[in-house]
């Protein structure tokens, strides 16, 4: 759960581990090559084989397992947190069980995905 949440921590320190590797020069430009690179690929891919987590991962045991934690983590948000990434990270392990964060999460992925009771619905808005 951790890996999920904390993921784009750890990208942005790969990120700066291959830009100090492979790209010697410092830029201020956005136009990166290897952004440029990256943005054309992505024509590539067809967006109809994307899989929702759910689908690839057996995650819920049972649906009473998924609410005590659900109601685990709502709690937790309750309490003083002098930290956002704390919060951060509760509220995206609630957005990841299926439930709704208080503020709006942002993301550029959008994919559609099933709720437990089988109404489609976006991972993330």
């Amino acid at each position: 759960m951790l890996f999920f949440s904390c993921r784009h921590h750890i990208y942005e320190l790969v990120l700066k581990a291959i830009f100090e590797v492979k790209i010697k020069q410092v830029t201020t430009s956005p136009d990166i090559p290897l952004f440029k690179k990256l943005k054309e690929n992505l024509k590539n891919i067809d967006p109809s084989k994307i899989q929702c987590y759910r689908e690839t991962v057996e995650l819920f045991r049972t649906i009473t397992e998924l609410e005590n934690l659900l109601d685990f983590y709502r709690a937790k948000l309750k309490n003083v947190m002098f930290r956002d990434n704390y919060r951060e990270l509760i509220e995206l392990s609630i957005v990841f069980l299926g439930g709704y964060a208080e503020k709006n999460l942002k993301s550029d992925l959008l994919v559609p995905c099933s709720k437990l009771d089988g109404w489609p619905e976006r991972f993330t808005t």
